[in-house]
């Protein structure tokens, strides 16, 4: 059902593209829908465009990180993702993403260093206290993980990957 409203969300962006082609909204909006309908091809033409009519669209160059990402292009995700965060250095979703590319590749210094600026920014956010947990878990420093998650749980209750991975550390600790 949901799948059907994105899909008739694209037809309809598609009309107003052809209505004002020089709207980056309109091809933004295209590519939100298009990465929903997991199209990352197709979105990413249309990010190309938008960013070309309006270079210091932050959320497309996040959008795009993103859909780099999933093409497994993280070179490029990578570059998208600082781009981002020139244009706005307090978007918690493009730190948040950064960061977590750069846990991902090992690279996990890098990743503290970006992850760890979010909860100074945002600090009632509990998905950057769950990246930072997360990155914690990675890093071995299980009490660190512990006290992030908890932060987030605290923030978010319902936030079931905090959850989850608390019931993994829990068990790697013998307490359960």
């Amino acid at each position: 059902m949901a799948q059907n409203k994105y899909a008739c969300a694209v037809k309809t962006f598609e009309k107003e593209i052809q209505w004002e082609p020089n709207n980056p909204d309109w091809r933004y909006n295209l590519e939100l829908a298009c990465m929903i309908l997991n199209k990352l091809e197709v979105a990413h033409e249309y990010f190309e465009k938008a960013v070309a009519l309006k270079p210091d669209l932050q959320d497309g160059y996040n959008n795009m990180g993103v859909i780099y990402f999933g093409l497994r292009r993280v070179d490029k995700a990578i570059e998208c993702y600082e781009k981002a965060i020139s244009i706005n250095p307090k978007s918690v979703s493009a730190l948040r993403n950064y960061g977590s590319t750069l846990r991902d590749l090992g690279r996990y210094e890098d990743s503290f260093e970006v992850l760890n600026k979010i909860p100074l920014i945002a600090p009632r956010y509990p998905v950057g206290h769950f990246s930072l947990g997360a990155l914690h878990a990675d890093m071995g420093n299980l009490e660190k993980a512990v006290a992030s998650f908890e932060t987030a749980l605290k923030l978010d209750p319902n936030l079931y990957q905090a959850h989850y991975e608390l019931g993994k550390i829990y068990r790697i600790k013998g307490e359960y």
